[in-house]
């Protein structure tokens, strides 16, 4: 699988190293208030996981190193990384963007911008 790259819906996981079992994927959910992103990342704990907004791009990058010993080698080290970027929606409100990991998911919470109600504005002609 080394140097693979599979497309997902709104980005791409690109694969370094020669043993992650890639089983990828991004669901993606809303109801009146949110967008809700999960993205399964096997084998990557949170310390290894980096977001980054850039306007309404949402960068999603993982980077691990394992070092292996192996009757081959005193030192095999294999890494592992990916990027997923993610076109977010416009109506949305970047500062309120909310993340949790938790057994290998990382799930993404993006606000709605929330729409004042419209009052009715009388306007005196002079």
């Amino acid at each position: 699988m080394d140097g693979q790259v599979l497309n997902i819906k709104s980005g791409q996981f690109i694969v370094h190293g020669d043993s992650l079992d890639v089983s990828n994927q991004l669901h993606f959910s809303e109801n009146e208030k949110s967008f809700y992103y999960e993205l399964e990342v096997p084998g990557f704990k949170k310390k290894q996981l980096q977001l980054v907004l850039l306007g309404n791009m949402l960068l999603i990058e993982g980077n691990k190193k394992e070092k292996k010993i192996s009757a081959r080698s005193n030192n095999d080290c294999n890494e592992y990384c990916f990027k997923t970027i993610l076109d977010l929606p416009n109506e949305i409100e970047p500062k309120r963007i909310k993340a949790f990991f938790k057994k290998q998911m990382l799930t993404l919470e993006v606000p709605k911008l929330r729409h004042s109600k419209v009052r009715p504005l009388r306007i005196i002609i002079q």
